[in-house]
């Protein structure tokens, strides 16, 4: 049995737009172990991609930090697996010595950096790649064309067990919400500057509370929890905050229930799209061909380079065509 290692040193998103190459790579050798090298911030959602049998992490930040410790966490994992290819999915030489290191004999990227003589299968690093023109996943996707698995028809996919979806039904029956329709809400990013306001994002839970029969849930992170508290403070009250009381593949499994999500760019955004659910995204900087929804037709998208330029009502409108 041959062992293929993925390398994605990148976020929730860029995790999750990785799943194509996953599913691709299990379908071609169905016997193959599948294993993923990825960032700690990103281990969970791994753990939800088709095929993925172990998750190795890198703490290029913390303990892995530098290029001893790029050596020492190489080599710890070639003394555990023998890897046949290694698909790179990211750019940086670095990602490309990491592999060489393991001790892969089959090493998949794009020439760039310099660091073609560290790779086996290449491909070139296109300008409408670097400029964003094309989708993150088709970018991913890509990568397998050297090894001849490229395929235009794809579709994300995100996983979760018989476990996590009982652990969310006994959390919404717990507070009284799994007998309503549901619309999930996460006005916040990792970055501040990607984030809502509260007093656009009462507008919005208000509307929704009098002109619909379905319920506000609001996910997120710890940060998301502090924005809660100014939306409270602005009197509105009638939702469910969810925000830092799930792990990745419970929220998945959550947001998989909702009937629409309104979000901002950030990681929940991307489940979502995988999850197949419609979604009103809003962004503050112009990246949606490269991290909007492949599906157009099931999705709306709202950009403004100014975050008081959303106004709730634009969003409301985009809310009703999906609703």
């Amino acid at each position: 049995m041959q062992t293929i290692a993925i390398l994605n040193l990148g976020y929730i998103g860029d995790v999750i737009n990785t799943s194509p190459v996953c599913s691709t790579l299990k379908e071609k050798y169905p016997d193959s172990r599948l294993i993923f090298v990825t960032i700690p911030a990103s281990k969970q959602t791994v753990k939800c991609l088709p095929g993925v049998e172990e998750v190795y992490v890198y703490d290029k930040k913390g303990e892995d930090k530098g290029f001893l410790g790029l050596v020492k966490k190489a080599l710890y994992i070639k003394k555990l697996e023998k890897i046949n290819m290694t698909v790179i999915l990211n750019e940086s030489i670095r990602a490309a010595f990491f592999a060489k290191i393991t001790g892969s004999k089959v090493n998949v990227g794009r020439d760039t950096e310099m660091r073609g003589f560290l790779l086996t299968h290449t491909l070139p690093h296109l300008q409408e790649e670097k400029d964003m023109k094309i989708h993150v996943s088709e970018h991913y996707m890509r990568t397998l064309k050297p090894i001849d698995l490229y395929k235009e028809n794809y579709q994300l996919d995100f996983c979760y067990s018989d476990e996590e979806n009982n652990y969310v039904s006994q959390l919404l029956e717990q507070n009284n919400y799994s007998e309503y329709e549901l619309v999930g809400f996460c006005p916040c990013a990792r970055h501040d500057d990607k984030d809502w306001t509260p007093e656009e994002s009462v507008k919005l839970i208000n509307y929704i509370n009098k002109n619909t029969n379905k319920k506000v849930i609001i996910v997120g992170d710890k940060k998301t929890s502090l924005f809660v508290d100014n939306i409270r403070a602005l009197g509105c009250n009638e939702f469910l905050d969810l925000s830092a009381q799930t792990s990745i593949p419970q929220l998945g499994t959550l947001i998989d229930r909702f009937k629409l999500f309104v979000s901002a760019d950030t990681g929940p955004m991307h489940l979502a799209y995988a999850l197949k659910v419609p979604t009103v995204a809003f962004y503050y900087h112009d990246v949606i061909t490269k991290w909007g929804p492949i599906d157009k037709t099931g999705n709306r998208t709202v950009l403004s380079a100014d975050k008081s330029l959303i106004k709730a009502e634009t969003v409301i409108k985009n809310v009703e065509d999906l609703l």
